[in-house]
């Protein structure tokens, strides 16, 4: 080796020719290497983003417009529903009508059966008195016939027998 004596500044001095000459490139190189895999990554995710980005922005506006028309069809079934709820309050009143007159109907029909149920009474009773006096009037005349019958066997008798 060499004769010179070891001192800080040889030591000093070795090491930093060591360093530079093969720590340094060393190093260099891994951490240029470490850059260039991590610069390759950053750019595989940032692409891999952009296309997302992209993607979410062909989705988002695909969204838009389809809500769009869902909001617009919304609308016209609002409207439509506004409108059935008119109708269907207009059946509901009409309904309450009708109810109402039928139940007028019904009070009004029942009256009238108990009107009849009474006039079919009368009628009953008339018709009993009408029959009586039918058969007293029959009566009568078959005791007028018999009468006459009678003043003819009289006649009859007086005839055949004058002294009687």
């Amino acid at each position: 080796m060499s004769d010179q004596p070891v001192t800080l500044a040889v030591l000093t001095r070795a090491l930093t020719v060591f360093h530079r000459d093969v720590i340094l490139p060393d190093l260099q190189r891994v951490v240029s290497e470490s850059e260039s895999r991590l610069r390759n990554e950053m750019y595989t995710l940032h692409d891999a983003v952009l296309k997302r980005l992209d993607t979410l922005d062909i989705e988002y506006a695909a969204i838009t417009v389809a809500l769009e028309r869902l909001e617009t069809k919304v609308g016209a079934v609002e409207e439509r529903l506004d409108r059935v709820e008119k109708r269907l309050d207009s059946v509901e009143k009409r309904l309450g009508r009708l109810e109402q007159q039928y139940a007028d109907l019904l009070a009004a029909l029942h009256r009238l059966e108990e009107r009849l149920t009474r006039l079919e009474g009368r009628v009953d009773q008339i018709a009993a008195v009408e029959e009586r006096v039918a058969m007293r009037a029959e009566v009568d005349g078959l005791k007028a016939r018999v009468e006459t019958l009678r003043d003819e066997v009289r006649r009859l008798e007086q005839r055949i027998d004058p002294s009687a």
